[in-house]
């Protein structure tokens, strides 16, 4: 692989570990970060977590992993690689998904650096592969290549002076994606509220999209199979991570050729990754209060009201899980024209490029954004409580702002797209043409495509050319640092609510005497906490002591009664 690949390549993934560290800062260091629904503990109990806690095994699947992963390596540390994961894995998704697609124009496919990435179609116009997509191993790859490098300033281009530009511009533009779809209010008032596993469903949302795009490109075994790989971020994150998908990825299927069969392999591979938490599920009977319609539904915190809150992918239930300084008017001013210029990039994107997920995923956004206002109306509200009286299985629509994660990846998409429209090339005009011995333009058939030798070609550029790309690059570096100055309260630490500390020592030596003590019988914790708290220790007990606990009563001051 040559450097500008492996560059290429590993870009994403940098970009995304940056954010991480920038964003979780202490979080990061040893010890243990507990908030609201973090389940972290020094010797988690893999039995306990399997048996479910209360009820709904909402969490086993992601601390069953946690537990497994503890008995290897410290449980910190698997923290710390967990809440890093959420940014790595959610950037490189994004910013892979722009990159992959940006040559479509031209090329007929995929940009030149996402291996087997789909070509729709071949430079005759006809299909090359079921589902009607040719891969980049086919006859038509070297054409298809330079036209994706003629697109984008990449190197088909290396001799023009405005191809370096151009090709920086792209890889700017993807960058820029992957940080806007994990630097946003949604992933910092989830991690606020302790929904690592939640957001690390969120962060394969974009490798899913493009799982189920590529499943018709190749054997119906091998694209199965990918899809099943990008399935595990939301297998592990559990329920709410497999609805965002299913709500992300079935409209995106049923855009696509062959829609029927993409949508059921989608389904059963959805199901087979679901099974962990699915069978308890059915098997556990319980129910979901309908009055937390009403407790959970999306909520104002900028001056723009609830729905503009959301378009701004905030608005989360909970007001103790919004970051410092969001919703001040200076910062959702400047949030604002960045929501909007992202919404007309992804516009503007679907209009030049012609992803084969465009209109899937627009959709997916459109329903995703009418469930969260669902719970903010009266009528919204009493609909999701008859829904969930009737059957708990509903209940899941109660955290209405939940659902604006396809909203997240459009903009963060759109942004990454209107960055690419500020550094690149716009027209013919701006780029470099190489031209004949005689000045005139270089026929659409190139030497290479006729397999006659290269003749020698000079280079004749515009006047100021080179000036405009410089300028429009150095705005767009400027723009692409412009969401950490519109959400500054995710740095470090989400501004310090995320800060590891040590279990006391009494929690360490109540542990040792419930293992040492072999009379059979559940364990009683006391007081008892309906939930976590904002340090998340009330519920840490059933996952670290190694029989059934249970808690019965109710904090009646400092007793409790019940």
């Amino acid at each position: 692989m040559s450097p500008v690949r492996c560059f290429d390549r590993w870009l994403p993934w940098a970009v995304g570990l940056l954010a991480g560290v920038v964003a979780l800062g202490p979080a990061l260091g040893r010890g243990y970060v507990l908030r609201y629904d973090m389940v972290f503990v020094p010797d988690p109990s893999l039995p306990t977590v399997l048996r479910g806690a209360d009820g709904f095994p909402r969490a086993i699947p992601s601390d069953a992993v946690v537990a497994a992963l503890s008995a290897l390596v410290p449980g910190d540390v698997v923290q710390a690689a967990a809440l890093l994961a959420v940014f790595t894995v959610g950037a490189a998704g994004a910013a892979r998904l722009l990159w992959g697609w940006s040559g479509r124009e031209r090329a007929g496919g995929a940009g030149p650096d996402l291996p087997g990435a789909p070509v729709p179609r071949s430079e005759h116009g006809r299909s090359g592969a079921p589902g009607g997509v040719r891969s980049w191993g086919s006859a038509t790859e070297p054409t298809a290549r330079r036209r994706a490098s003629h697109a984008l300033g990449g190197p088909g281009l290396a001799a023009d002076p405005t191809a370096l530009p151009a090709t920086v511009a792209v890889r700017l533009a993807s960058a820029a994606a992957g940080i806007a779809y994990v630097w946003n209010p949604f992933v910092a008032e989830r991690l606020l509220l302790g929904q690592w596993a939640m957001l690390l469903g969120y962060a394969g949302l974009p490798w899913v999209v493009g799982a189920v795009v590529r499943l018709g490109a190749a054997e119906r075994t091998t694209g199965f199979a990918r899809l099943l790989c990008s399935l595990v971020p939301a297998a592990v994150g559990g329920f709410s991570s497999v609805v965002l998908t299913a709500l992300t990825a079935v409209p995106v299927a049923l855009a696509r050729r062959g829609r029927a069969a993409t949508t059921a392999l989608f389904l059963l591979a959805l199901v087979l990754v679901s099974l962990p938490w699915l069978l308890p599920a059915l098997a556990s009977g319980a129910g979901t209060d309908p009055a937390g319609a009403a407790a959970f539904a999306a909520r104002s915190d900028t001056p723009f009201g609830t729905a503009g809150s959301l378009l701004l992918l905030g608005g989360v239930w909970n007001s103790g899980a919004v970051p410092a300084g969001y919703g001040e008017p200076l910062t959702a001013a400047l949030r604002l024209p960045l929501c909007l210029a992202a919404l007309a990039g992804w516009v503007w994107w679907l209009r030049r490029v012609r992803p084969a997920f465009g209109t899937g995923l627009s959709v997916a956004a459109v329903l995703g954004f009418a469930i969260a206002l669902l719970g903010t109306t009266g009528a919204g509200r009493a609909a999701l409580e008859t829904l969930i009286g009737l059957w708990p299985g509903f209940g899941p629509l109660r955290d209405g702002q939940l659902y604006v994660a396809p909203l997240a990846l459009v903009q963060a998409l759109g942004f990454g797209a209107a960055l690419w429209w500020l550094a690149g090339p716009r027209s013919e005009a701006l780029a470099v043409r190489p031209v004949t011995g005689g000045g005139g333009a270089a026929p659409d058939r190139t030497p290479a495509d006729s397999g006659e030798p290269a003749a020698p070609a000079r280079t004749r550029e515009p006047p100021r050319a080179a000036e405009r790309s410089a300028w429009r690059l150095g705005a767009a570096v400027f723009s692409a640092l412009l969401p950490l100055v519109a959400l500054p309260g995710l740095v470090w630490g989400v501004g310090g609510g995320l800060v590891p500390v040590d279990y006391p020592r009494g929690w360490i030596e109540a542990q040792r005497a419930v293992a040492a003590d072999t009379r059979p019988g559940a364990v009683l914790v006391l007081p008892w906490s309906a939930t976590g708290g904002s340090t998340g220790r009330g519920s840490r007990w059933s996952c670290w002591i190694r029989r059934p606990s249970s808690s019965t009563g109710a904090p009646c001051g400092t007793t409790t009664c019940g």
